[in-house]
């Protein structure tokens, strides 16, 4: 059995350190650690700014196992429009427009990859490629969704 007395001053001297953090922790508590420090509030996140960095941390992990799927599955439509909400929740508008177009050449009327396309092809200012993804939405038996195709087919300024 080790003593305390028999351990070299350095080793002692540590783990005192070490319970004294471990109880200031515990006396402080949490919500000490919630509040910015002085001159620290500057650069403290805002809960928009932190909730975006949780939906970007599930989104990679949902690409992830998404991809892990896809390796399983490739020809799987659906699959292949969570991986394009996945990069698009991401920011990367590339990665997600060929997911969703891969879903859509293995499944032509899946109107969930029409749909995003629809609004990557006109955020990216393609307005040919979008007029004809809105224009396959107007097949959607959803009213929401043939409204808003409509209504983006009428700012595009086709019908």
């Amino acid at each position: 059995e080790v003593k305390l007395m028999d351990l070299p001053l350095a080793a002692w001297t540590g783990r005192v350190v070490l319970a004294a953090a471990i109880v200031s922790c515990a006396w402080i508590g949490p919500q000490a650690t919630a509040d910015p420090l002085p001159g620290e509030d500057e650069t403290a996140k805002s809960p928009v700014e932190t909730e975006r960095a949780k939906s970007a941390i599930e989104a990679e992990r949902a690409k992830s196992a998404i991809a892990d799927e896809l390796l399983k599955d490739p020809e799987n439509s659906e699959l292949w429009v969570h991986l394009g909400h996945a990069w698009r929740q991401l920011k990367n508008l590339e990665e997600s427009r060929r997911a969703f177009e891969k879903a859509l050449a293995l499944n032509p009327k899946n109107l969930r990859a029409q749909f995003m396309l629809a609004l990557i092809y006109e955020k990216k200012e393609l307005n040919a490629k979008a007029a004809a993804a809105w224009k396959a939405c107007l097949d959607s038996p959803d009213p929401h969704v043939r409204e808003v195709a409509q209504k983006h087919l009428h700012h595009l300024g086709m019908r």
